[in-house]
């Protein structure tokens, strides 16, 4: 279950639901990495640069789980780096609950169906590439064929 969790976070990580977090709003001024920011500005957190980026994540554009196997970044915990269900104060109250029901889910796809892609669709065939807007999808719509797996 370690594994499928560094799936789950690496996933999430690539393709975060939400690319950017819900504003908001500074409430004295600051100066954030050299830029002032005025009391009462709209700040928004561009989650899906902030998942991708080469000085944070090595390999940023690689699926690579096995960056978790031994970080110490999770979801529980304040990590900014990770910022699926946001951070610190303000992140979302219901994300254990979220991690735990998309492990749970997925052990249970994966454990009862053997998977495979469509007839004549190579694994690199298939497009990842994703819309951009409030919320992310994907361009094309993943086809895969669950075979039911009776142990």
């Amino acid at each position: 279950m370690k594994y499928l969790k560094c799936v789950i976070m690496e996933a999430t990580r690539l393709h975060p639901p939400l690319p950017v977090l819900p504003p908001r709003v500074a409430r004295h001024d600051a100066k954030v990495m050299g830029y002032d920011i005025a009391e009462g500005t709209r700040v928004y957190v561009n989650v899906y640069a902030i998942m991708r980026d080469p000085k944070v994540w090595d390999k940023p554009e690689t699926f690579m789980p096995e960056r978790f196997l031994e970080s110490s970044i999770d979801f529980v915990r304040h990590n900014f780096e990770l910022l699926t269900f946001g951070a610190g104060r303000r992140s979302c109250p219901g994300r254990i609950f979220a991690m735990a029901i998309n492990e749970k889910v997925l052990a249970n796809v994966l454990y009862r169906f053997d998977w495979a892609l469509p007839q004549g669709v190579r694994p690199q065939d298939v497009d990842m590439n994703e819309t951009f807007g409030l919320a992310n999808h994907r361009k094309v719509p993943l086809l895969a064929l669950g075979t039911p797996f009776f142990p």
